[in-house]
């Protein structure tokens, strides 16, 4: 274990090994059945991990019991070892934060305020607001470059500066391990660009772990280490990203004909569907 600066004021510390895991998980909804039957997967900490998988594959479910968000009717979750369900809230966030799909702001609230929330986590009776909380603030603010926006109201910003905002208070909580579930959703490209430029910068600078889903294939292959593909609430395929978009398992899983080429841009798997016609 070693231990870096996350942003400025108080230390980060960044774990080897296993962030995230989950064996025998069966996950549902009252009225809706059995989504997940059986899952058993594993997060490496340190990397990008992103699950893809057509609609309805259960994906978001899954991504919802690794965030604490959804209890398994089966099976269990373990943060760092830890089961995940029966630790603390606050010791849950204080090490995995969170970023539900279309999250909505309090009205009114600006941006520095949204922000400073991502420090509640730290604080107790005993430790209030310090000048610490304020500077990590400022730090993620920046970080997110949305330092001189601090004053605005988060319903006047942009799209991509809203999302900036959600995840400059994610990031305030100074957690090791980061939960994203479709977080560039409803975005332009260049704001999708944007924000996962910005969460692999997390990753790669910071230490964070990330796990997100992501409907966009290409994007996700570019911006992850390991993609796991979904289907039908099961995992069908687990690997380096060239590893798991084939042809083959394209066609399976997503019912689509395509080709896989070199992204120009990173060498990586580049998905080009082919004509419908």
């Amino acid at each position: 274990m070693t231990s870096s600066v996350g942003t400025r004021g108080e230390a980060m510390t960044t774990t080897t090994g296993t962030a995230l895991e989950a064996s025998g998980l069966r996950l549902g909804y009252p009225g809706a059945g059995i989504v997940v039957p059986d899952l058993d997967l594993s997060v490496a900490a340190g990397t990008v991990t992103t699950i893809v998988g057509p609609n309805g594959c259960g994906k978001s479910t899954v991504l919802r019991a690794l965030a604490r968000l959804l209890k398994p009717s089966a099976g269990t979750v373990r943060l760092f070892g830890e089961d995940l369900h029966r630790m603390n809230g606050k010791a849950v966030a204080r090490r995995l934060a969170v970023l539900p799909q279309s999250p909505l702001a309090p009205a009114g609230i600006t941006v520095r305020e949204l922000v400073l929330r991502g420090r509640n986590p730290h604080q107790n009776i005993l430790r209030q607001w310090s000048a610490a909380d304020a500077d990590i603030t400022a730090d993620c603010l920046r970080i997110t470059g949305l330092e001189g926006l601090g004053h605005r109201v988060v319903q006047e910003l942009s799209g991509g500066q809203r999302q900036r905002a959600w995840l400059a208070m994610v990031l305030a909580q100074q957690a090791e391990v980061l939960v994203l579930d479709e977080p560039t959703t409803f975005l332009d490209l260049t704001y999708q660009l944007e924000v996962l430029h910005l969460v692999r910068t997390l990753n790669r600078e910071q230490g964070r772990t990330v796990l997100m889903v992501l409907h966009d294939l290409n994007l996700a292959a570019r911006y992850s280490d390991r993609l796991v593909l979904m289907s039908d609430g099961a995992v069908v395929a687990d690997g380096a990203p060239a590893e798991v978009l084939t042809p083959e398992l394209l066609r399976s899983t997503f019912r689509l004909e395509a080709t896989v080429i070199a992204d120009p841009a990173t060498g990586g798997p580049l998905v080009v569907p082919k004509d419908l016609g």
